[in-house]
């Protein structure tokens, strides 16, 4: 009796054994599953995430951080973040801080450039993480791409520039050029008054008229550019604009020296747009262009549009100086200029002008190698984000 009911007792804690051995399995399971779903959303999310150890080694790095740095997946596991990151001190920086003093950032906007690629703006919230007994065990990044946000708001900090700068020019330009025109009009009247023949004194009026007209033609410079666009758009096929801005250079190519190379689709749909406008565009960029180049030197003009796009794109290459990285956000801002005898207001008309079209223009300089201008603009008949069928 005494046995069998042992026996019973045994049987019961050895079924009540198979139950916790299930229940440890389908734990483990669910464990499983769980950690399984949270790296599929993590995988799936459009933000970058990058885990470091106490040691600054990277231990994960989701899907978008692999594409924000240019990594194939479990190439950077195990690795120093200061190798990963080769060059940008301030992610560094900001990875010892959250390790060495538990300092975390909520958002940090930087420009990264990794492996000679563009520049790239990130913004990077850093927080840490712990372990059970509340220790410091590492570090998160939370990264995004917000190079598109900075360009946009670049370009509404440039029209609000541009905007203001027009507004005070138009003032200044109006009272100068009725002094201008005051004193243009004593000197021609002295003119007529004086004796023409040589040493008689009226050779400096001749100088003074001259200055005056130069003068006259910057204020008119200045006069443009604060007056609206004032478009008359029309159905223009934009290689044939691009072609007559280019002949009305010709004679300015050659006395530089340079090589001039124009490439177009055949097939290119027509834009919605002032034909005199953009030819006036479109000669400054080309003309900039000429004046940065040296004899030998080389300009490339394309015009395409990229499958699935709206956009008919206007591209100029040079191998001229170019620009600095510090001068190169500023040369859409009125009155900057370079050049010794520049006014500093063609390059903002041309962004005037475009913008005017609904376009965009965008530029990349590298200093001895050249810049490259590429104009935007839409298609006709289509509305602004409207895909292609």
């Amino acid at each position: 009796m005494t046995v069998g009911q042992g026996g019973s007792t045994k049987g019961r804690a050895g079924a009540g054994g198979d139950v916790m051995r299930s229940q440890s399995v389908e734990d483990a399971h669910r464990a499983s599953t769980l950690v399984g779903g949270h790296l599929d959303i993590l995988e799936s999310i459009s933000s970058g995430v990058m885990n470091f150890d106490r040691a600054g080694r990277i231990t994960y790095a989701n899907r978008a951080a692999r594409e924000i740095f240019s990594l194939k997946p479990g190439e950077a596991l195990g690795r120093d973040a200061a190798d990963v990151f080769c060059g940008e001190v301030r992610i560094i920086n900001l990875i010892r801080e959250a390790l060495d003093e538990q300092r975390v950032r909520s958002r940090v906007e930087l420009p990264v450039r990794l492996g000679g690629r563009r520049e790239v703006w990130l913004g990077i919230s850093t927080s840490l993480l712990r372990d059970a007994a509340g220790a410091v065990d590492g570090a998160t990044f939370i990264l995004s791409d917000i190079t598109e946000v900075r360009r946009l708001q670049e370009e509404v900090a440039t029209k609000e520039r541009l905007a203001a700068l027009g507004e005070m020019s138009a003032g200044i330009a109006h009272e100068l050029r009725n002094s201008v025109g005051t004193i243009l009009g004593f000197a021609r009247l002295l003119e007529c008054q004086l004796d023409p023949r040589p040493g008689r004194g009226a050779e400096p009026l001749g100088d003074i008229v001259r200055e005056c007209k130069s003068m006259e033609g910057v204020l008119q410079q200045f006069l443009d550019f604060t007056k609206p666009a004032g478009l008359m758009p029309e159905s223009v096929s934009v290689p044939e604009i691009v072609g007559e801005a280019l002949r009305l250079l010709e004679s300015r190519i050659a006395d530089a020296g340079v090589s001039l190379e124009c490439n177009s689709e055949p097939t290119l749909p027509p834009v919605m747009g002032d034909p005199l406008r953009l030819r006036q565009a479109f000669t400054n960029v080309a003309q900039n262009a000429i004046e940065a180049m040296a004899e030998g030197d080389r300009l490339v003009v394309s015009c395409y549009q990229r499958q699935a796009t709206d956009r008919v794109t206007v591209r100029f290459a040079d191998t001229g100086v170019g620009i600095a990285p510090e001068n190169l956000e500023r040369i859409f801002n009125p009155f900057f200029t370079l050049k010794d005898d520049g006014v500093g207001l063609g390059l903002s008309l041309v962004h005037k002008i475009v913008s005017a079209h609904g376009g965009e223009i965008h530029v990349e300089s590298e200093l001895g190698r050249g810049t490259t201008v590429v104009i935007l603009l839409p298609v006709e008949g289509r509305e602004e984000g409207e895909e292609r069928e």
